[in-house]
């Protein structure tokens, strides 16, 4: 199972991105279930509504929630816990918290992104 990253979701759904092409590609050859953790839900829902509107947000929210193909992972004590002990163990890295959350599950996922780490 693959993890998609924010910024893959984004540039799919917003047609005016850069990387919306490279996106569509990777996300139609990539092996379903798409493992999305609650993180990345709020993360992409937040920055649709800022660069594509809340109509596109909204229908991200929706096709989420409802495709056969997303598996939601949501956030669970434990899970919260051993991350924010992960962000704080790695004092040199630069990386947002949902990044550092990413970067944790990567020991399980593969984790699909455009970021440079």
């Amino acid at each position: 199972m693959i993890v998609v990253d924010s910024n893959v979701w984004i540039a799919f759904l917003h047609k005016n991105d850069n990387q919306h092409e490279k996106a569509q590609t990777l996300l139609t050859k990539c092996e379903k279930p798409i493992i999305m953790p609650e993180y990345v839900l709020i993360e992409v829902a937040t920055v649709l509504t800022q660069k594509a509107g809340k109509k596109i947000a909204d229908e991200f929210l929706a096709m989420s929630m409802e495709s056969k193909d997303i598996e939601i992972l949501f956030v669970q004590d434990q899970f919260f816990l051993a991350v924010a002990d992960f962000f704080r163990k790695c004092p040199g890295k630069k990386l947002s918290f949902i990044d550092m959350a990413l970067l944790y599950i990567s020991q399980w996922y593969h984790v699909a992104t455009f970021d440079n780490c």
